[in-house]
């Protein structure tokens, strides 16, 4: 079964001056393959470095994912009470997950557990939330060559093992699933409706079929049938995992969605806003902290800018709207919206949340600095989500071993990048050598 839709709107930029979207054709894939080209360490400099243009592909063989370590030096409460502002101390978060577990232990985990898990759990007591689909194999489709899908389940150790070791509380990790079954016996008369109904020709007699499908995205021809039930398929997963949260029972004051089918490349902290003029990360020493809990962030400078559907986090009740109002506004959305803004482009994922789901968050910051990658479930990754990458970039590689560090010197690829940070990055954080 294939899993959520892929991106086909990169590299478009936001007009201001007529309202919409203008759009840039992305180049074809290129794959690069390597014997035993350790694939993290590729993606996580390519996309820091942003150096090469066009939309690129990266597969290798991969080691076995390491052990989970804990960290060495243990963060105490009295040193947690001085990094987090007393406003937002002792508020309640969550942060829930969703989507297909694609290349999730090998790729996704080790990112999340680095750049997620650890920075929040430091500072906060979040409770854990997520949602995937239980198939075991995804089919070759646009966005990638399919492959064995992983478990989410891995993330249960992860997390119980960095959180334990700052809080020493016991943390809600709750898990949901659904089978191919149970999407379809749910969704089959929507996806039905969604693939064959025509429009109304407005501009002419008052009751004539437009030829068109009403909900097809017919503009943008890099869509087909499989993208719109991949589309329902993402919404579902993103409002099962959040209703997953709210049945809980808990007041969430802050809440994080994120995609599970991801590396992230840069630190999230859920309770950070945007700086002014983003001179700086939010992760990064002189974090800017949201005190009064006003604004939701979702990332921007790559990818579709100022639009996008990989995650979002900020108030609980900016988020709800996000992530559950989708199914709601969707006949208002393809009936009167888009054919008012842009007639021609349906439900098409990133425009409808632009045009119907934006307007409705009163409080939205796009983030510059934010970068996270997809990845595929062949191991594979889209490599210029965070900028444009150059043909003439080497690839690095070097091997991962497990529980150690990288043990021989890397290439000198680009003289104005600081290859501390690169060693950092490929050697400390990959293998894996602290969570």
């Amino acid at each position: 079964m294939a899993g959520h839709t892929s991106s086909s709107y990169r590299n478009q930029k936001h007009s201001a001056k007529n309202g919409g979207l203008n759009r840039k054709r992305r180049q074809p894939g290129i794959q690069i393959k390597g014997n035993h080209i350790k694939f993290c360490c590729q993606a996580l400099f390519f996309a820091c470095a942003g150096l090469l243009s066009g939309s690129i592909f990266l597969q290798a063989d991969l080691p076995a994912s390491p052990p989970l370590i804990t960290p060495s030096t243990p963060t105490t409460q009295k040193n947690l009470a001085i990094q987090v502002p007393k406003e937002i101390r002792d508020k309640k978060c969550a942060i829930i997950l969703f989507g297909l577990p694609r290349a999730f232990r090998r790729l996704v985990l080790p990112s999340l557990r680095q750049h997620v898990i650890r920075i929040n759990a430091e500072k906060y007591k979040c409770d854990w939330y997520a949602h995937w689909y239980n198939d075991t194999r995804e089919m070759p489709s646009r966005s990638g060559q399919g492959g064995e899908l992983d478990s989410i389940p891995t993330l249960k150790q992860a997390l119980e093992k960095t959180i334990l070791h700052y809080h020493h509380h016991d943390p809600r990790i709750q898990f949901t699933t659904d089978s191919n079954t149970t999407f379809w016996e749910s969704y089959g008369p929507l996806i039905q409706k969604i693939l064959t109904e025509k429009g109304q020709r407005k501009f002419r007699k008052e009751h004539a079929v437009d030829p068109r499908l009403l909900y097809w995205p017919v503009k943008d021809i890099s869509y087909n049938a499989q993208t719109l039930i991949n589309i329902v398929k993402m919404w579902h997963s993103i409002q099962s995992a959040y209703q997953l949260a709210m049945q809980s029972g808990i007041p969430y004051d802050r809440v994080a969605v994120l995609r599970s089918d991801v590396m992230f490349l840069t630190p999230i902290d859920i309770w950070s806003r945007v700086p002014t003029n983003q001179t700086t990360t939010n992760s990064s020493a002189a974090t800017i902290y949201d005190l009064h809990n006003e604004y939701a962030v979702v990332p921007g400078g790559f990818g579709m800018y100022p639009i996008n559907d990989r995650f979002i986090y900020g108030p609980a009740k900016a988020v709800q709207t996000w992530a559950t109002q989708r199914f709601s506004l969707l006949e208002e959305h393809v009936h009167e919206t888009i054919l008012k803004k842009e007639p021609g482009f349906g439900m098409h994922n990133e425009r409808f949340l632009f045009h119907s789901i934006f307007p409705r968050i009163e409080k939205l910051e796009y983030d510059m600095k934010l970068c996270l990658v997809r990845v595929r479930a062949d191991s594979s990754v889209w490599i210029n989500d965070c900028g444009n990458l150059n043909d003439n970039v080497q690839i690095i590689e070097h091997d991962i071993l497990q529980g150690q560090t990288c043990q021989r010197p890397l290439r000198k690829l680009d003289p104005k990048f600081r290859m501390s940070h690169v060693r950092q990055l490929l050697c400390d954080n990959v293998a894996i050598s602290t969570p």
